[in-house]
């Protein structure tokens, strides 16, 4: 059903989904403006950064930079040698570990840094969400009923990227 639905949401951005209900089905979610991609995941883990992937959207990929191509790697290499059982603290971990050993990436005067972070329990209700970067400060627990609004207090720590960040990849596979 959510698959059907991000078909039919209009969109005039680019965005890239991972969807998950719980019973376990999950979706990867790929758009770009008006055309859209949705398939199951395979495997029994997915992972997204900014870049598509869908064979069938691999053309919209416009300015490809090297760090999408890390950090999707980095994901893959954390995922795959769990074979996609990695618990919540080891999700954390990677989100929370500075690029490019992890995702953590606070280049914010350069127009890219890590603003929030989510692990989401789909069959447990709950999620924890760290307001900027893990690195740099607390994570909070969510139930799905909750309705806590409120402020988070957040550092932002400033960095610069290597010049490497900003490169195109050597390969866009």
């Amino acid at each position: 059903e959510a698959g059907e639905l991000f078909k039919e949401m209009p969109s005039s951005g680019n965005p890239i989904l991972l969807i998950a209900d719980a019973s376990g089905a999950a979706l990867i979610a790929e758009g770009f403006g008006s055309r859209k991609s949705v398939r199951p995941v395979e495997g029994g883990w997915a992972a997204a950064a900014n870049h598509f992937t869908a064979p069938e959207m691999k053309d919209c990929n416009r300015r490809l930079m090297n760090n999408s191509f890390v950090r999707a790697a980095r994901m893959a290499k954390c995922l795959g040698e769990t074979r996609g059982r990695v618990d919540a603290e080891g999700m954390k971990d990677l989100l929370g570990a500075r690029y490019p050993d992890g995702l953590a990436c606070h280049y914010y005067e350069e127009f890219f840094g890590t603003l929030h972070s989510m692990v989401i329990d789909v069959t447990g209700r709950r999620m924890e969400v760290c307001f900027g970067s893990p690195a740099a400060n607390p994570w909070h627990t969510f139930g799905f009923e909750d309705s806590r609004p409120g402020q988070y207090e957040t550092v932002l720590p400033l960095e610069k990227a290597p010049a490497s960040f900003w490169a195109p990849p050597e390969s866009a596979e």
